[in-house]
Order: C-alpha cells, then structure tokens, then sequence
C-alpha cells in the first residue's frame, strides 16, 4: 500500500524507511526485552513481567483491530462488490 500511495521518484527512500522501522522496533524490543528478563525481578524470575506485558499488549492489539475493522464489510467468495454511494466516488 505505501508503495501506492508515493510518487514513482519516492518510493526507493519510502521502503528504505519503512526497512528501518521495521527492524528498529525488533532491536528496540529485543534490547528493552533483555534488560527487564536480566534485572527485573517479579515473583522470582524476569520471565513474568515480559510474558504479562505481552498478554496485555496481544489483548489491546485485537481490541484495537476489532475497533477498527467492526463496521468492514465482508466479502462473501463469489459475491460482487456492492457499488459505491453517491459520497463514496471519487471526484
């Protein structure tokens, strides 16, 4: 989708971007990860506090999706797209 939505002359920098924040997060989560299992110590191990984190970010992740993809409507195999509303077309 971003490689649509950016002129032609934009996309190599729009990918080599979206590479860095891609990877970015996994060395920031990885490191952040890391120091809580090696200095955080809750109910004897470091273990705890990173699995109940991931649980709630897993649980806020689907409620936010949920939230957001509720109201889609959804194509059944086959089934034609239903036309556009008068205030859905493009000008």
């Amino acid at each position: 989708f971003a490689m649509e939505v950016v002129p032609a002359h934009h996309r190599a920098l729009t990918s080599g971007l979206r590479e860095i924040s891609w990877s970015g997060t996994f060395l920031l989560g990885t490191s952040t990860g890391g120091w809580i299992i090696e200095n955080v110590r809750l109910l004897g191990d470091g273990y705890t506090l990173t699995m109940l984190a991931t649980i709630v970010l897993y649980i806020a992740g689907s409620a936010i999706f949920w939230a957001f993809w509720r109201k889609s409507h959804v194509l059944k195999p086959g089934a034609a797209p239903a036309p556009l509303e008068p205030a859905e077309v493009a000008p």
